[in-house]
């Protein structure tokens, strides 16, 4: 809620910035440019309403685990260690937070590491939830820093067109984390997992703010930035017969088999879940 008064907060600063940027980023759309847009500042009580309906879960568990993991993030200072951007933040982190204890996955596998900064968030998860989860990395090369082997598996491979054999057939299903952009990967695995059944998936970078409409790259372009546009929104468009990427039905749709849900994070965490993990709404999620 914005204040009545101009006191000069944090938050209140970001809004502006927020609503300035929104402003230019839709000049530019009109205009046929494009412009990358995150949020400075987020409703973090909507997406706890919303975590808690998708989960089924009532409004007091989703706040008391809110806090149980703001706790776990202050102390061990991953905002300041790590970043907030172009990475897992608090509110995305605390979605797979959620997830992982609600359903204690046996196998977390996370594609797309790089430097193991979301992997080091995971890891401290299963630690600090008591999980006995083997957590799997995948990436085409070693750049990790903020893990060690002891702690997680990086398996260098690129698993495009293979994610059936090599992720889903391969470990006990859990929960997948993907963080890469390249075109045939995020279809490959969206579609592995939506015809596996058994795997829930979180993927990053799903907000309509780094969703270009008209994309210039070709499909097999590797280097894909926020600056381009990224293709996470086309994918689940192309796969959930969602003509326009940036329409806000790709936000929150049901199948005969599975639920998407793109939350309100700064950069867009989008979740599916098979339709026997997400049980109906709770109303008293709200």
């Amino acid at each position: 809620m914005i204040c009545s008064t101009l006191m000069y907060t944090p938050s209140t600063a970001g809004r502006v910035v927020d609503l300035w940027t929104r402003a230019r980023r839709a000049v530019a759309m009109r205009l046929g440019r494009y412009e990358p847009y995150l949020p400075q500042v987020i409703d973090d009580g909507r997406l706890r309403s919303d975590l808690g309906r998708y989960l089924g879960l009532p409004a007091a568990t989703i706040a008391a685990w809110w806090d149980e993991y703001a706790a776990l993030s202050r102390a061990q200072g991953y905002a300041a260690r790590m970043g907030e951007r172009k990475t897992l933040c608090f509110e995305e982190a605390f979605i797979l937070f959620a997830l992982m204890r609600r359903y204690r996955p046996p196998t977390v596998v996370e594609i797309g590491t790089q430097y193991g900064r979301s992997t080091r968030r995971i890891i401290d998860m299963r630690r600090h939830l008591g999980l006995a989860s083997r957590v799997v990395c995948f990436d085409v090369v070693d750049q990790v820093r903020f893990f060690e082997p002891s702690e997680a598996e990086l398996v260098l491979r690129d698993v495009t067109d293979d994610v059936a054999a090599t992720v889903l057939h391969a470990y006990p299903a859990g929960l997948i984390y993907l963080d890469a952009h390249p075109y045939a990967l995020l279809q490959d695995v969206v579609r592995a997992v939506l015809a596996d059944g058994r795997w829930a998936l979180a993927i990053h970078d799903c907000a309509a703010g780094l969703c270009n409409p008209r994309m210039t790259l070709p499909r097999d372009e590797p280097e894909v930035t926020s600056r381009s546009g990224v293709w996470e929104r086309h994918v689940l468009a192309d796969i959930f017969g969602v003509p326009d990427p940036l329409s806000a039905r790709l936000d929150d749709l049901e199948t005969a088999s599975h639920r998407l849900r793109v939350f309100g994070t700064p950069h867009g965490l989008a979740v599916i879940l098979p339709r026997q993990l997400a049980p109906a709404p709770d109303p008293a999620a709200d």
